[in-house]
């Protein structure tokens, strides 16, 4: 028994499983253990306008290499792959210009179009977040490429450390949306910096032959484009519209009951989403380009998928179900009691967060056996569904909580409708490289 377990913590899946998942919880217990500082020096108001800032940045965040960047770890060859990573950059340079160009020219019609009034004079950080964001993504998605795992997870708790201690800081002298927003936007710059600069710190000898390398060919970064057409075509639609889906709430609760109840929402949220960012998260990191590899080999990648499905099915219902159970009382005894409501909230994210948590696995092998084009169209159907059922329940019943409750009773349906397509289609007999038309 002995032996067995020794064995397994040695095999290389299993280390680099370890290894995200002890950063990523170390990250995660930084954040936990200063929110109830934050939360005590902060408005909810005051985090319901950085909640909608965050929003806005991520649904734009979400197609700022038009998800190029996730096809960094599908190519057989490195030079490939550099040719992808040289396009992702090109692409986000272009996409925050425009952006900064669209916010400069019509940002008065804008906020008042999306009743975002809360974020007016932050608008302009918006282009800004948005490049070093997806910047971070196609750095961490080179190193998860190379397995270097140790160093992501490294950067990422320094950069959680020092944005946490920033944000106290900030509130011990001046608790407002003004520089929370601020802080936000220099934390994602710091992170973006230091991944890719781990990656530039070579001797002379090899920044020569990095230089001369073909990822700097334009016809290969065009070749690139053309081989993984599917992701902008397919994925990146799918992402935009996943992504909305996902901060509808936060934008239409903006609009329906005010910045309150986003700073409520955004904190069960947040908390909801624990158990994803230091377990699923670090599995599926290590998992993608492991089942990307076995799938180019022709092996059979469902019987890895269901164990891993069902893994995480087991390791998240104890978290979810104490939220469920405890939820109002623990967010008003660890966040003080302006907080009890969060906690309220929270109960009906975990319905919904329990499926997206379990699915992990299934999410990240859609790109590999490439049915973006499924994705895309269910990512349409939810974001349909959940504007409907948003919009009408908060008009007709003018009630918060059960505006958030049917929003996630709806999506854990769909979420669960798509688990089980994923794990259809991923069934030995697949060897076409595009995505069937939906059955």
């Amino acid at each position: 028994m002995k032996n067995q377990f020794i064995g397994l913590i040695n095999r290389p899946f299993v280390r680099n499983v370890f290894t995200v998942f002890t950063g990523t919880a170390v990250a995660q217990v930084i954040v936990v253990g200063s929110s109830p500082i934050i939360t005590r020096l902060y408005e909810p108001e005051v985090l319901g306008v950085l909640g909608v800032f965050l929003a806005i940045t991520g649904i734009i965040q979400s197609v700022g290499s038009l998800t190029y960047s996730s096809a960094i770890v599908l190519p057989k060859k490195d030079g490939d792959a550099k040719a992808i990573v040289l396009l992702s950059f090109m692409i986000s340079g272009i996409i925050s210009l425009l952006v900064a160009l669209i916010f400069i020219f019509l940002k008065s019609q804008i906020v008042s179009l999306f009743q975002i009034k809360e974020i007016d004079s932050y608008v302009l950080l918006i282009p800004l977040f948005v490049f070093f964001g997806v910047c971070a993504i196609i750095a961490d998605q080179w190193l998860t490429r190379k397995e270097q795992f140790r160093k992501i997870t490294k950067i990422m708790v320094i950069n959680t450390s020092m944005v946490q201690v920033a944000k106290i800081g900030a509130g011990l002298n001046s608790p407002t949306a003004l520089f929370l927003v601020y802080i936000a936007t220099f934390g994602r710059v710091l992170h973006a910096t230091s991944l890719s600069c781990s990656q530039f710190i070579w001797s002379k000898k090899r920044f020569n032959s990095i230089k001369n390398a073909n990822w700097f060919s334009i016809s290969l970064v065009n070749k690139m484009a053309k081989k993984y057409s599917d992701f902008p075509l397919y994925k990146a639609p799918q992402s935009f519209v996943g992504n909305i889906s996902g901060k509808l709430p936060i934008l239409l609760l903006t609009g329906f009951f005010g910045p309150v109840v986003v700073g409520f929402y955004a904190l069960g949220s947040r908390v909801i989403t624990l158990p994803s960012s230091i377990i699923a998260k670090s599995f599926s990191n290590v998992f993608y380009p492991k089942i990307a590899k076995n799938f180019n080999r022709g092996e059979d990648i469902r019987k890895l998928l269901l164990k891993a499905t069902a893994a995480l099915a087991a390791i998240g219902i104890i978290p979810y179900a104490i939220i469920i159970i405890w939820g109002p009382w623990l967010f008003g005894f660890i966040f003080g009691e302006d907080w009890f409501i969060a906690g309220t909230y929270a109960r009906w994210l975990s319905i919904m967060s329990y499926f997206s948590f379990i699915g992990g696995a299934c999410w990240r092998v859609i790109t590999v056996i490439r049915i973006q084009r499924f994705a895309l169209v269910f990512s349409v159907i939810t974001v349909l569904l959940s504007a409907a059922t948003l919009n009408m329940t908060a008009i007709y019943f003018n009630d918060d909580l059960l505006t958030i409750a049917s929003f996630c009773v709806i999506n854990a349906i769909l979420l669960i409708f798509k688990m089980f397509w994923v794990l259809r289609k991923a069934k030995p007999s697949i060897s076409i490289p595009n995505d069937s038309m939906i059955q």
